[in-house]
């Protein structure tokens, strides 16, 4: 796999539809244009979670080739959570 910008992204608070790495400099990780405002919005939500996303996945994965699915459901759960609830904008 390629090296990533590593997270946690961050959404712009102005115009938010760009998406920031802390420690990328002033190099951002993503422009959502193009599209309707609200469309680019959801965008850059999404993208910022990326990284969230990634680390739920991963986890899951990891919980359930060492442990039960029981405890690979229950990471994903609350990672998941977490991470949608940043797509989601609350």
């Amino acid at each position: 796999m390629n090296k990533h910008t590593p997270g946690p992204w961050k959404q712009d608070t102005l115009g938010r539809t760009t998406v920031w790495a802390p420690g990328a400099g002033k190099n951002a990780v993503a422009v959502c244009q193009g599209l309707e405002r609200d469309e680019n919005i959801a965008n850059a939500r999404l993208i910022a979670a990326a990284p969230e996303l990634y680390a739920a996945l991963r986890d899951a994965l990891d919980a359930l080739k060492t442990g039960t699915a029981e405890s690979a459901a229950a990471v994903l759960i609350d990672a998941g959570r977490a991470a949608l609830a940043k797509v989601e904008g609350a």
